[in-house]
């Protein structure tokens, strides 16, 4: 097994060795897929009941945008949304977690915790079952706030590891709709100049894996030009 700091270029092999890698080393599992189809759906509604905007973000935005159609990319394994700061009192309301607590979900500020990075998080109280492993499944929910024309991270921790990760005011205040599997999600009604701050100027033609939350680093990285929907 090549050490964790090797890249391994899919560009350079055989089409049959590709197609075999993004098949078996690479792919989400379905169920795991499923879940956080669920997870997102339930999420978008509960936001939506007590009036809060969101915007599809993180890789989440990534696989609505660059994924045709939109939808989850296909070796991402968990979700993330983005609100303002300044509806964080709706976040707080009781009834709100209370409602996520019905459809089986712990909902919890990560505020004090060892890594305070995001803001919120929504997790399934029941683990996945994949074969004998078992595995959250979770969404982040940033929490970005208005600084003259940027949107940035509301956690310092998050602000400092992302130090890229920004919205202009415009990006935030003009959504749109995007297609996202089964799904319809809000989102900026531009996001390419934040994803070439955060992703590089190959955001939609270079594909990169190298980390899991169910596994944490990959023991192999693969990078790949996206040429076909396959891919």
């Amino acid at each position: 097994v090549m050490a964790s700091s090797t890249w391994v270029d899919l560009d350079q092999v055989s089409a049959e060795e590709k197609r075999r890698t993004l098949r078996e080393a690479i792919h989400t599992p379905a169920p795991m897929v499923d879940a956080l189809y669920q997870i997102m759906k339930d999420t978008s509604e509960v936001l939506t009941h007590f009036d809060i905007g969101y915007w599809a973000y993180a890789g989440t935005l990534l696989g609505a945008v660059r994924h045709e159609p939109g939808g989850l990319i296909p070796w991402d394994d968990d979700a993330d949304f983005a609100v303002d700061k300044k509806d964080e009192g709706k976040l707080n309301d009781p009834k709100l977690e209370q409602m996520f607590a019905k459809l089986g979900y712990d909902f919890f500020s990560d505020e004090g915790g060892q890594e305070a990075l995001v803001g919120y998080k929504i997790y399934r109280r029941n683990k996945l079952k994949l074969g004998d492993q078992e595995v959250w499944v979770f969404l982040d929910l940033f929490l970005f706030e208005q600084e003259g024309e940027r949107y940035v991270l509301t956690r310092p921790n998050g602000r400092e590891r992302w130090k890229q990760s920004w919205f202009t005011v415009e990006e935030v205040q003009t959504k749109k709709d995007y297609q996202f599997g089964p799904l319809t999600l809000k989102g900026p009604s531009d996001p390419s100049a934040s994803f070439v701050r955060e992703y590089g100027k190959e955001w939609n033609s270079l594909a990169l894996f190298y980390f899991t939350h169910m596994n944490g680093s990959a023991p192999v990285k693969y990078k790949w030009s996206l040429v076909s929907a396959e891919d």
